[in-house]
């Protein structure tokens, strides 16, 4: 099921007053300027459609991911009606516009059917995609999807992972803007250790896109922030005032200001908001304010356990509100090491062993445990205990704690590290599928951790230093002696650079420690910091390509590698490599734009000549020089 952009034109008349409209649908944002958004997000999000539109970025899907009611969808929507036309016209002159503009919506939303089965929702899903891969051109439009077929379902969402590998590895070279607009939340369960990560119990990007996915350079994810108490404060007022009527007659008005003050203050859902300004004005009888608050986020859950909460002075309380409301972030191993990474930051490290010996004896206990919420719980009261302590002890007020008095909140160090390893691991077996489709060797794993994930990269990347400069120094030669050269340097000329690697294996080796201030939290988006960006840099589509053709090439010729020095590791891993080759598709065409200038003043020079035999009538200097002297 598609939904187009429908006319947005606001009416003046008083019948949307007398119709049973609900309020977040008639005040829906008309123009950019009425989204609830903050001004950065808003520019992140302009430049990022402009880019895909201009084809000045490589993106094919953009992500927008955070909490619901936080305008993703609409910004979405608004910015299509702005630069969808804009682009459509720079290809077309105004004859094709006029004739196409009334025929082409701005966006083109996917609604799931809910009444299909898991099967044909999916292939509704990817039909839905390919149909829209021609929206280009005179018939430009924005791709929307904010209503995901039944995740929920293993294999559905494994066809659905699919389905947008086929639009990232698409061979159209261009592709209408694919917006995906998720709305991440926790799900409570019943499970006793409630420590699983997985779409059971968190609906994120994570567990919905998948990583493999989202660590492709082609998409680019934004996250939101809850709407702001300013925005939200703003856009309810703006809404009171125009249905000040309806506030008068059930005796609201007077009482608007608080209602809206506290409303702006514990939710950051404008949606949620607006509804609940709504099912409070139109009744006349007073109710308790029923909303839905937002789950703390990761570093707030921190920053509760070490600086306690102003809303729930009673640590107890706190802790129990804490355990109930974000299970998935405070049973996550990475929430103990959040703490142990930045207990050193209250009062900036200013405060006696005896206490963080405590903290970190807390911590201990707890993991010597089993994975359970009594023990993580445990660990939590005890280091809040001793927090607690270390305020009184210090005198520590709550408005120096406010006002940034201890130090900066630091993303544990071990994100970082598993970074490393994930990129090791994956380059890892790149280089084994290089050595195994075209040298025809089988290295070991032993061996390409020890050996060859250093020396063999080293080796080809001066083996492509000597092929580029040869390759300078060729095009002034006749084709015949190019023949000859390549013939004597084929061991040069079999080195590719886009199928070899040419740089260690998990990067260059430093001596430095790992840099901290890489994993300071800095707002929403801090965590992008850690992205595996570079993961997929060698997994080029052309690579793999070349490598299963010219394996199956020499298979089909009678030529078989012999197994019989491999351990059963090894034997495993093969044997995964050829029964994936059909997945290997997945992969980033990353063009690495080549600095040919060295090259090119190498190949400038004259060849060296060999030297000239010495006649009779050559006159011969027999005085040494300085480097027959060192010779001596």
């Amino acid at each position: 099921m598609v939904r187009t952009s429908p006319v947005t034109t606001r009416k003046v008349s008083g019948l949307d007053v007398e119709r049973n409209i609900p309020w977040f649908q008639k005040y829906e944002p008309r123009s950019i300027v009425e989204v609830a958004l903050h001004k950065r997000k808003l520019n992140d999000v302009t430049e990022s459609l402009d880019n895909m539109l201009s084809q000045v970025s490589k993106t094919r899907i953009l992500l927008l991911t955070g909490p619901s009611g936080c305008s993703k969808s609409t910004i979405v929507r608004q910015l299509a009606h702005s630069l969808i036309p804009k682009y459509r016209s720079l290809n077309h002159n105004s004859m094709t516009l006029l004739s196409q503009q009334s025929a082409s919506p701005d966006y083109i939303e996917y609604i799931s059917d809910l009444s299909m089965n898991g099967s044909n929702q999916i292939n509704n899903f990817r039909e839905f995609l390919n149909n829209c891969k021609y929206r280009i051109g005179s018939n430009l439009s924005l791709i929307l999807v904010e209503d995901f077929p039944n995740v929920f379902h293993n294999e559905t969402r494994k066809i659905f992972q699919n389905a947008l590998m086929e639009w990232l590895y698409c061979d159209n070279e261009q592709l209408p803007p694919l917006v995906l607009c998720l709305s991440e939340c926790e799900i409570e369960t019943n499970n006793p250790r409630g420590n699983s990560f997985s779409v059971d119990n968190m609906y994120t990007a994570e567990t919905i896109i998948g990583r493999e996915i989202l660590n492709d350079p082609r998409v680019e994810r934004i996250k939101f922030n809850p709407i702001s108490m300013t925005l939200t404060k703003k856009t309810l007022n703006i809404i009171a005032n125009n249905e000040k009527v309806t506030l008068k007659k059930n005796e609201k008005w007077v009482e608007k200001n608080a209602f809206i003050n506290e409303l702006s203050q514990n939710c950051g859902d404008i949606r949620a908001s607006i509804c609940a300004l709504e099912f409070w004005a139109t009744t006349n009888i007073e109710l308790e304010m029923a909303i839905r608050k937002q789950p703390p986020s990761y570093f707030h859950a921190i920053g509760k356990i070490m600086y306690g909460s102003k809303d729930i002075p009673d640590d107890n309380k706190m802790i129990n509100a804490l355990m109930s409301s974000t299970s998935g972030i405070v049973s996550n191993s990475s929430f103990k090491l959040g703490l142990l990474e930045n207990y050193e930051n209250y009062n900036k490290g200013k405060f006696d062993i005896q206490s963080a010996y405590k903290i970190t004896n807390a911590l201990s206990e707890s993991d010597l445990g089993k994975s359970s919420n009594e023990n993580l719980e445990y660990g939590m009261r005890k280091v809040r205990n001793t927090f607690h302590d270390l305020k009184i002890q210090l005198g520590i007020t709550d408005s120096q704690i406010s006002q940034g008095y201890h130090g900066r909140t630091n993303f544990p160090v071990e994100w970082k590290l598993n970074k490393l390893i994930k990129t090791f691991n994956i380059e890892s077996e790149e280089y084994f599928n290089v050595e195994l489709y075209k040298y025809r060797s089988i290295p070991s794993n032993r061996d390409i951790e020890l050996t060859y994930g250093y020396y063999g990269p080293l080796i080809r990347k001066q083996l492509l230093y000597k092929k580029n400069s040869i390759m300078h120094y060729l095009r002034t030669l006749t084709t015949e002696k190019q023949i000859e050269l390549k013939q004597g340097k084929q061991d040069i000329f079999d080195v590719e650079e886009d199928i070899d690697m040419a740089n260690r294996l998990g990067g260059p080796l430093t001596n430095h420690e790992i840099d901290r201030s890489e994993l300071v939290s800095a707002g929403s988006d801090a965590h992008e910091s850690t992205k595996l960006f570079d993961i997929v840099q060698y997994k080029k589509r052309s690579k793999i390509q070349k490598l299963l053709e010219r394996h199956f090439q020499s298979m089909s010729n009678g030529s078989n590698l012999k197994l019989s020095n491999l351990d059963e590791e090894d034997r495993a891993m093969m044997n995964d490599v050829i029964d994936n080759s059909e997945d290997e598709d997945e992969i980033d065409d990353f063009e690495n734009d080549a600095d040919d200038s060295m090259y090119e003043m190498l190949s400038q020079r004259a060849p060296k000549k060999s030297p000239e035999k010495v006649t009779a009538k050559t006159t011969i200097n027999e005085s040494l020089s300085d480097s027959d002297l060192e010779l001596l």
